[in-house]
Order: structure tokens, then sequence, then C-alpha cells
């Protein structure tokens, strides 16, 4: 993969990846082209050369700022780089965007598609006290993981459409994002169908089947009566069972899974942060590549909202797997919901913590200052004591 960057004129001209670009001169965008050049030729691995080519990208093409700007209030484009900056009251991020995800914006834009959902996930991974442009470069690389969806090129082909366009049509983000900038991610459990019980006498406890049922009575056969909605189903992580750091489900600390619950551990110690990790502490959910891996006869898969503010890790083994704080179950392939769950009341309870977040922050930021002045005044006390001794 090589980039090059050459002055013609009143235009910086190049390739990159073995295509001609050519875009308007100016000094500072150029400055920062050439910089993108010099650091490709110290790349020692090819995930570096990828980023740097894809962070390069954006500065080959015409301005998109008026554009940009227009469709959405919190993105600036810096006019003579290229580059992308979030947006809010006048504070932009420290960072510019990182080229795969301007990508996707550019994508969005010529498609037509709403741009809030993408910032507003930008915007919530930057409030994770986690943040750094690594951890946000491997974000954006996530979200832009695709699948085909080979029954819907199945039904493309049968509607006359030829096999290539089929596929390209059919190719789909792995991971959708809410109106709130939400992820909706996946999880596999296994049904719990016996709970435990006081045996007979009293004095001990004795494992029964959960749901009633009936008997046949020429056959012997039981059946089940099982709730008709999946709220009232009980179900375990299908990896670890019972086993591995007890999570909360609402209120109760232990193993189980329930649609329309937040399930949360409570403290970021035990989720393992480290993205080269694998199997490791942590609640995990993630892509269709995750859910593959376990989905199997038996077993029942979740709708999950995570907010990307409780994200731990993005593992770097290709299983598709994240590693969170928290995440919110909303619905399942597995029966019918009761209840219908709003994203943007998930979304309004993460915004609740995050402000509580920050305002303990700034109170504790307070209090340290306080406690600095004090203890200034004191030493001057102390000094001008000494002096009128």
């Amino acid at each position: 993969m090589m980039i090059t960057v050459n002055r013609v004129g009143d235009y910086l001209t190049g390739t990159i990846e073995g295509k001609g670009y050519s875009t308007p001169y100016n000094d500072e965008k150029f400055s920062t082209m050439k910089k993108y050049v010099e650091t490709l030729s110290g790349a020692t691995t090819l995930q570096e050369v990828k980023d740097i080519v894809e962070n390069f990208r954006p500065l080959t093409m015409d301005s998109y700022k008026e554009f940009v700007e227009d469709r959405t209030p919190f993105l600036h484009v810096n006019r003579s780089t290229g580059e992308y900056f979030l947006h809010h009251e006048g504070v932009y991020s420290k960072y510019p965007l990182p080229g795969v995800f301007v990508k996707r914006i550019i994508k969005a834009i010529d498609t037509n598609n709403d741009l809030n959902p993408l910032i507003k996930a930008a915007v919530r991974f930057m409030r994770n006290h986690l943040y750094t442009y690594g951890k946000f470069l491997r974000f954006a690389n996530y979200l832009n993981l695709t699948h085909v969806d080979q029954s819907l090129v199945e039904t493309l082909k049968k509607n006359g459409v030829s096999p290539e366009m089929a596929v390209e049509r059919a190719t789909l983000y792995q991971t959708n994002i809410t109106r709130e900038g939400l992820l909706l991610t996946y999880k596999v459990s296994r049904e719990i169908t016996e709970k435990y019980v006081k045996d007979e006498g009293g004095e001990g406890v004795k494992q029964v089947q959960r749901y009633d049922y009936e008997v046949d009575e020429f056959s012997g056969i039981m059946k089940h009566i099982k709730p008709e909605f999946v709220e009232d189903l009980v179900f375990e992580p299908v990896a670890m069972g019972q086993g591995g750091d007890p999570f909360y489900c609402d209120d109760y600390l232990g193993h189980i899974i329930r649609v329309g619950r937040a399930h949360f551990l409570d403290s970021w110690d035990k989720v393992n942060c480290n993205d080269n990790s694998s199997c490791v502490a942590g609640l995990h959910v993630g892509n269709l590549d995750y859910i593959r891996g376990y989905q199997n006869q038996g077993t029942a898969t979740h709708n999950v909202f995570i907010d990307p503010m409780d994200i731990g890790a993005i593992t770097n083994d290709g299983s598709g797997a994240i590693r969170v704080r928290r995440y919110f179950v909303h619905s399942s392939f597995y029966g019918i919901n009761r209840g219908f769950y709003n994203s943007s009341q998930y979304a309004a309870l993460t915004d609740a913590e995050y402000d509580k977040m920050v305002e303990e922050a700034v109170d504790a930021a307070n209090a340290e200052a306080a406690a600095a002045v004090a203890a200034a005044k004191a030493k001057i006390a102390q000094i001008n004591l000494t002096k009128s001794l």
C-alpha cells in the first residue's frame, strides 16, 4: 500500500493504493500529506500501514466542508487539511476522526443517509474513560465490518438481479447503530428450565421443573406449559453457564439473563480491557461473526443494546467479541416481548450516569483545588509565624 504526493501548480497530485488523485493545493494540507508519507516509510506492521492510508485518503478528496456541516451541527471540517473533528457548543475534539470513520461518514452523505447515529456513537465512545485515538480507530473499524446476507442474495437473484449486484446489495453492516448512538449487538444464552425449592421436609433444597406441565395419560409424555412472553423466561450465558464472575441482572447478583433488563458489573476492575486478550473477565457481546461460534440447537440469541461508553475491549482475534461493563437485553429471537423497550430510554439512563460522573469529577477537582489552596495558606502562615519569632 503506497501513497505519494506532489505539487503541480495549484493542485496536489499523486497516488493512493495505485489510484491517482488530484485536489486543490494549500500549504497546510501539503505539509500534512508529506508527514503521512514519511510516517508510512517507517511503519512496521500491516495494521499501521492500513491506518496511515485510511487517514491519508480524506486529504485527497475535494472539500465536503459546507455540505457536511450543513448536514449535521456536530462536525467541523478543517478546510486546509480535510480532517474531520467533532464539534459541540464551541468545543472541538482534540484529535481528528480516523480515516475509516470519515470514509463511513462520506458514504452516508453520498447515499443520503442520516449522519446523526454515527456522530452520536462517536461522541459516546469519546465519553469512555479508556478513550485513546488507537481505541477509537479499533472502534471505527469494528463498526465497518460487514457480512453478506445469503438469503437476500438468493431473493435478489430470483428477481432478476445479477449475481455480482445481488452480493453488493446484500452486503450489510454487522453492527447497527440506533438514533441515539447505541450499538445493537447480540448475546447467545441457554434457557434455564429448572429451579431450586425447599424440599418437603423444609430442611433442604431440591431441583424441580421451572414451569408447570401436563402429562399425556396414554404415553406419559410430559408437556411443559411455558410463559407466553420472553420476559418471563430465564437464561444463562451459553459459554460460562453459572461460572465466572457474577453480574447484576437489575438488582439480582448471579449468572442469569432476562429480556427487558440491564446487566452490569459493579466495577471496571472486573472487565479485562486489553484488546489483545480473549476469553477473559468482562461481559461478552458481539456482532454476527461472534454469535456464529455459539449458536446451536437449544440456544437463544438476544438483541442487546450497548453504550460505547461501556466498552472495555474490542478483541483483535477476529472473533467479533466485545467486552463491556454493561448491556441491556432488548428482545430475543427465542420468543415475543410483552413490552416495548425504546433505545432512547436506555440512552437516557446512560446519559444520566455520565452526567453524574462529570459532576463527581468536577466536585473532586474542586475539592482537590480547595485542599491545595488551604495547604498553601497554612504553609504561608507557618512561614510568617517563623519569621515573626
